[in-house]
């Protein structure tokens, strides 16, 4: 790192240097497969702090049972125009609360399509949790399914997606 930072205050490269950034998306519950994703960033970092991106890209993770998906390149603008879901600082707190409510998590499984198939041993866990939704994986012989439940509405704060989320979870 004091290498990095002793070339960008040289000004030798043009106050800029090349970079990649590569960030891992991880669930804060642990569950098999826990990498929800993964982004790069290639670019540059400037003197000023700056990451500016010339490419980013975002890989799907496989799912227990699942089948690859490609990586898909994010268009720029749309990236650098977008802004982060406002529960992102709170969504381990979320989900880790949700884990502590075995009696939420199992009304939200009651909605789950008849096809995920949930087994009494091995209760669902969310993985994953926005304003849109939340994510549960349901374990299986030898494979796993994740399933979404959406939101009757747009939940941008704590208190309202666990109110969304105890309106779900009373509906069966």
């Amino acid at each position: 790192m004091r290498f990095a930072a002793e070339r960008l205050a040289s000004g030798r490269d043009g106050g800029r240097l090349p970079v990649v950034l590569t960030v891992t998306d991880v669930s804060p519950l642990a569950v098999r497969e826990r990498v929800r994703g993964r982004a790069a960033l290639a670019g540059a970092l400037h003197a000023d702090g700056r990451l500016v991106p010339d490419l980013v890209r975002w890989q799907p993770a496989v799912r227990p049972g699942g089948r690859a998906r490609p990586a898909a390149a994010v268009d720029l603008a749309a990236y650098r125009g977008a802004s982060p879901d406002p529960l992102a600082a709170d969504e381990a707190d979320l989900l880790l609360a949700l884990a502590a409510a075995p009696g939420l998590v199992a009304g939200l499984a009651g909605l789950l399509p008849a096809c995920v198939v949930v087994d009494p041993e091995r209760p669902p866990v969310p993985v994953r949790l926005d304003r849109d939704g939340v994510v549960l994986r349901v374990a299986g012989a030898g494979r796993s399914v994740d399933a979404r439940l959406a939101f009757g509405v747009d939940a941008v704060t704590p208190v309202l997606v666990w109110a969304a989320l105890e309106e779900l979870g009373t509906r069966v």
